[in-house]
């Protein structure tokens, strides 16, 4: 643990941790106007790029963890793989859909770029055949027959873990090929790398690293593909109240539609780290991450959740207040506000896994400081829903104090999860001793000035 104690950080701010300057320069220079369903679909396979580099390194990784007989490490590195797949699966599915709105005529667009000419691609598919043959000379190693290494008796040992993840993999490998090898993309004369800011994307991955064996790219890369989207859900949601204001109804909540979608995109990632990352593996990065904190995320925290929501919430209010639209667009508006709004309390709520997971309770400071971390999130998600002001509009959900008996339990000194929550805690402030006392390093000025309000 001296090594993890005394490691430097390697980033000034959230945005240097995360690349996030040269995340949206990738957006921004775009072949395609934006924003609009095509762009929505550019941005979707840019993610794509970004889950297909972490997936090319992952079974590069796991190839030198059975070339090592590394069979544990291997074992955590192949979760990861999969839980990388179903991130794809995700953003394949719905890319697909999105495409379906794209309206032009594809005689006019015959070299478009395509999806099977990737080079992210391309390089997954060699480091993928590497894994597949030193697996199987560790299987060969074992004496052991394939269909009794996945028999009842093997299934929960490590290798056997493994080649079910890697089974899982493959099929869902085929589903968001088949997916992303689909689409039809109305650009000539342009490259598909280029199509998805390819360099700057790989730069992106790449820029921030450690010299050890850590799961840091794959934990950034479940940061990076939310801020590509939120990027875009933002200006989405910018038209869509535009829109609203000048009631042009029908073009509102085709926006509004291209955003929730976008957003829904960002729980696989977050999925993906609770899953995945285990308590020592973000500790061996911890220190490293330097005084950075996801509230610091300028498109998430402040542009979408302080600034955009609340907005279209307001406008929603004032422009349907005397129903000026007709009843179907009407419900459509609701519909796709709800959608909004269950995905952005939904967010806040599985967010809360990381405090819980890595800071736990007894007032657990945050890299930045922040007093009980696992409280300010707590805190932040209830202020959120308390001042939701559609919440009070929609008489589908219930208003009054709800009984959560479950709940109710799991809060209470008796259940295991309180247990953990306060084993996390102390076993956090044990290894963070800088970090809980604002000593050495973590005893520094945290530079950050939030931004300004995006007023529309």
């Amino acid at each position: 643990m001296t090594d993890i104690i005394k490691a430097d950080p390697i980033a000034k701010s959230y945005e240097e941790l995360q690349s996030v300057e040269l995340l949206r320069l990738a957006i921004e220079n775009s072949p395609i106007d934006r924003p609009s369903a095509e762009s929505c679909v550019r941005v979707l396979l840019m993610s794509v790029e970004i889950a297909l580099i972490n997936l090319d390194h992952l079974a590069s990784e796991i190839k030198r963890d059975f070339d090592n007989e590394n069979i544990l490490r291997a074992e955590i590195r192949s979760q990861w793989f999969h839980s990388f797949h179903r991130i794809l699966v995700h953003l394949g599915m719905t890319s697909w859909e999105l495409a379906t709105l794209q309206v032009f005529n594809f005689e006019d667009f015959v070299d478009s770029p395509k999806f099977q000419n990737s080079t992210a691609l391309k390089n997954y598919c060699n480091s993928l055949q590497d894994m597949d043959l030193a697996v199987d000379r560790c299987v060969q190693r074992t004496n052991i027959n394939l269909g009794d290494i996945l028999s009842c008796q093997w299934v929960n040992e490590p290798l056997g873990r493994i080649l079910h993840f890697l089974r899982l993999s493959a099929q869902d490998c085929r589903i968001w090929e088949h997916h992303c090898s689909s689409i039809r993309i109305p650009l000539t004369n342009i490259e598909y790398d280029e199509y998805v800011a390819r360099p700057t994307l790989f730069d992106a991955v790449n820029r921030v690293s450690l010299n050890r064996d850590t799961f840091l790219e794959q934990f950034r890369a479940a940061h990076q593909i939310p801020e590509l989207l939120i990027y875009e859900v933002n200006n989405l949601l910018e038209v869509a109240i535009k829109f609203l204001r000048e009631h042009i109804w029908e073009s509102s909540v085709l926006n509004l539609r291209l955003a929730t979608t976008l957003l829904a995109e960002t729980l696989p990632c977050l999925e993906t780290i609770n899953d995945c990352l285990q308590t020592t593996d973000y500790y061996a990065i911890r220190n490293n991450l330097g005084l950075t904190s996801g509230s610091h995320s300028v498109a998430i925290h402040y542009h979408l959740f302080r600034d955009l929501y609340p907005t279209w919430c307001e406008t929603v209010k004032s422009e349907l207040k005397f129903k000026k639209a007709d009843d179907n667009i009407q419900k459509l508006i609701w519909l796709e506000t709800g959608r909004l709004q269950v995905l952005i309390h939904t967010w806040r709520k599985m967010h809360m896994h990381f405090p819980r997971n890595y800071l736990g309770s007894h007032n657990t400071k945050s890299l930045i400081g922040t007093k009980d971390a696992l409280l300010t999130v707590q805190t932040f998600a209830q202020k959120a829903y308390a001042n939701d002001t559609l919440l009070s509009m929609n008489s589908g959900l219930n208003q009054t104090s709800i009984a959560l008996i479950a709940t109710q339990y799991l809060d209470s000194q008796n259940s295991m999860d309180t247990l953990l929550l306060e084993a996390t805690g102390k076993i956090a402030q044990s290894n963070f001793p800088d970090v809980q006392k604002r000593s050495g390093y973590f005893a520094n000025f945290v530079n950050f000035d939030p931004p300004k309000e995006r007023n529309i």
